[in-house]
C-alpha cells in the first residue's frame, strides 16, 4: 500500500511537473509556423517476442516526418523529426503546423495540443481522483454532505 500511495501521490505527479516544466522552457520564446512534409525517413526498429510470434519476424517500421519551413528571418529550414508523427488525418495531408525556439529552429516540433494539455493531466489525474474521493469521504463523515437520493438504496 506504501509503495501505491508513493507512486501515485509522488512519482506520478513528479512526472508530470517534470513533463510540464520542460513544455515551459521550450514553449517561452517559440515561433509558430506553417511546414510542408516533404518526406517520410523510414527507420526499422527492433522486433519484439509478440512481433516474432503473432506477426511472424516483422520489425516495426516507423515513419518520421522530413519538413520543411521558413523562419521568420526567412531562411528554409529542412528537418526530420525523430520523436513524432503525424496523427489521425495528418497522415494525409502535406501541411503541418509547427512551433521551434527563435534561436534554434532545428527544435521544431509539429504543435500538437495534447503534448500541452492532455499529457500533464495524465500524471496528475490519480492523485487528483484519489483526493477528490478522500475529500468527498471527509465531507461525508462529518456530515456536512448528504449523498444524493439515488446512491441511498
Amino acid at each position: 500500500m506504501k509503495t501505491f500511495l508513493i507512486i501515485v501521490f509522488c512519482v506520478l505527479p513528479l512526472c508530470g511537473l517534470i513533463h510540464v516544466l520542460r513544455t515551459y522552457l521550450f514553449a517561452r520564446d517559440v515561433v509558430r509556423t506553417s511546414a510542408k512534409i516533404i518526406g517520410y525517413d523510414e527507420v526499422q526498429g527492433e522486433e519484439s517476442l509478440l512481433h516474432q510470434y503473432s506477426f511472424g519476424y516483422r520489425a516495426r517500421v516507423y515513419r518520421y516526418p522530413i519538413i520543411r519551413f521558413k523562419t521568420q528571418a526567412g531562411t528554409t529550414h529542412t528537418v526530420t523529426l525523430q520523436d513524432e508523427r503525424p496523427r489521425g488525418d495528418r497522415t494525409n495531408t502535406n501541411e503541418v503546423t509547427v512551433v521551434y525556439p527563435r534561436e534554434n529552429p532545428a527544435r521544431a516540433r509539429i504543435a500538437h495540443w495534447h503534448a500541452r494539455y492532455v499529457l500533464p493531466l495524465f500524471w496528475f489525474a490519480p492523485a487528483l481522483a484519489i483526493l477528490v474521493v478522500l475529500l468527498l469521504f471527509t465531507l461525508l463523515a462529518l456530515g456536512n454532505m448528504h449523498l444524493p437520493e439515488f446512491f441511498n438504496w
